[in-house]
């Protein structure tokens, strides 16, 4: 029982971690939300939508490429909102 309720602590955190990003980024305050995003997927390996944002984070910093990294983690996690975005990216990337 001690496990579950670790897990399901960690998968709170994760959550947590990704809803004060999302935050951060609405506010446009992206290295601090760069800073939540990757606290939730070193909490949750698997959480899609958070490299998804992070993706997109990184992307409004400048760093494409690590944005796109971080939206191919998003697809591989089962994220299709990602795939266009991933798209665009790569489009955007290659044009400069």
């Amino acid at each position: 029982m001690a496990c579950l309720e670790k897990a399901s602590h960690i998968d709170n955190l994760a959550q947590t971690y990704f809803y004060k990003g999302r935050i951060y980024f609405e506010q446009k305050k992206f290295k601090q939300a760069l800073v939540e995003f990757n606290k939730a997927v070193w909490f949750d390996r698997k959480l899609a939508i958070a490299y998804r944002y992070k993706g997109l984070t990184l992307t409004q910093l400048s760093e494409e490429q690590n944005g796109i990294q971080a939206l191919k983690e998003a697809v591989s996690h089962g994220d299709e909102l990602s795939i266009p975005l991933l798209q665009k990216a790569k489009q955007s990337s290659s044009s400069i």
